[in-house]
């Protein structure tokens, strides 16, 4: 483990439990308490894992126990983004510590040396795809948290329903745009490249 995973993970649980002992509002532990536990357990778990992490049970432990904490932490921040209007200190440091833990993660998986294949392909996939989930996580958080005026910068669960809920316009448009006016240029334009000196 590097020094800056070291960093990455004492931040990030650092993090954590500050939003437990500093949660800024009594509420937000009450509504959570099983899950706080559950998210405190894991990251002791993780801990024991940097106190072994010569051995392969040390190695598992540090190399998923970020991310499991991490997404754990996420769904408390979905659930209290749902329930709550106002958020406090432990809301934001629960906020920063899963970030770090997820960025720890990441590091993480992609320091692992494999040969091509499934595995290989899955966490090449993986990577990115849990970058783009907190750059929107992000912009949710930030969004609704700061109340930036919807007009501004909507969140993007806004921007999901009215796609969902536009599906029959945006087709007749895709329709209109790609496949009568895209393509038919694209075989057109092969054609007359095709058929040219």
């Amino acid at each position: 483990m590097s020094k800056f995973q070291k960093i990455l993970s004492n931040l990030g649980l650092a993090g954590i439990f500050l939003a437990v002992l500093f949660p800024g509002d009594d509420r937000f532990l009450q509504r959570w308490s099983v899950d706080w536990i559950v998210l405190v357990s894991g990251a002791i778990l993780m801990m024991t894992g940097f106190a072994i992490v010569k051995s392969p049970a040390g190695k598992f432990l540090t190399l998923w126990c970020p991310g499991i904490v991490s997404f754990y932490a996420v769904w408390i921040i979905l659930a209290e983004l749902e329930t709550s209007t106002e958020f406090r200190s432990g809301f934001w440091l629960l906020l920063l510590g899963a970030w770090l833990l997820a960025w720890l993660f990441i590091e993480r998986l992609s320091a692992i040396v494999d040969t091509p294949g499934v595995v290989s392909l899955i966490r090449n996939i993986a990577i990115p795809v849990i970058f783009g989930l907190w750059l929107l996580l992000g912009w949710e958080v930030v969004v609704r948290g700061f109340g930036v005026p919807q007009v501004l910068l909507p969140p993007p669960s806004m921007i999901a329903e009215r796609f969902a809920a536009s599906t029959s316009i945006l087709w007749a448009d895709f329709k209109q745009t790609f496949l009568q006016a895209v393509l038919i240029g694209y075989f057109w334009v092969v054609a007359v490249d095709f058929w040219l000196p």
